[in-house]
């Protein structure tokens, strides 16, 4: 069940940032910034351990290109796909500080989506790491945030990762 809905939140994240992909910038470290990010794609959807781990130096890479070209958009696809990948490679620590860091460049952005999905994936770190009553606040004000923008795929992940954290708790009713 946990698998599916992080295939369901990362289809949500492809989504919801592919259109700042297509912004064109043509500096060299945004070229390799993009060659490194593709690559890293590339090895993400292989869904194995080894994929995640060589994703996980790719993004890193491109992150550090796209900080130096100044590309905020580009920037945040990058942390957002880097989130992930500490997420699935259960290093929760650096997730929690990826997607705080992700929360503070959204809002920089004032990019609603990408705030809730954040908050999103901040809880759903909380979560693993027991911290139910956190990642239930977080999801209420993604929630919040997918509401006022009317945006309902987002909204059905949020009240999707609220039933898996009263499922873990053990809280059926």
């Amino acid at each position: 069940m946990r698998k599916l809905i992080l295939l369901r939140f990362t289809k949500m994240i492809l989504a919801c940032c592919c259109i700042y992909y297509c912004s064109g910038y043509t500096d060299s470290s945004s070229e390799l910034a993009s060659v490194e990010f593709n690559q890293a794609l590339a090895e993400y959807q292989r869904g194995t351990l080894s994929g995640y781990h060589k994703a996980k130096i790719k993004w890193e890479k491109a992150l550090k290109l796209w900080q130096r070209s100044k590309n905020l958009n580009q920037e945040s696809i990058t942390r957002n796909f880097l989130c992930l990948t500490y997420f699935n490679l259960a290093d929760y620590s650096q997730a929690l500080n990826c997607y705080q860091q992700l929360l503070l460049l959204s809002r920089d952005l004032k990019e609603q989506k990408l705030e809730a999905s954040s908050l999103n994936g901040i809880a759903r770190v909380q979560s693993k790491l027991g911290e139910y009553q956190n990642a239930l606040e977080n999801l209420d004000l993604a929630l919040a945030i997918w509401q006022r923008i009317k945006f309902k795929t987002g909204k059905l992940s949020t009240l999707n990762e609220i039933a898996v954290v009263y499922f873990d708790l053990g809280e059926y009713e």
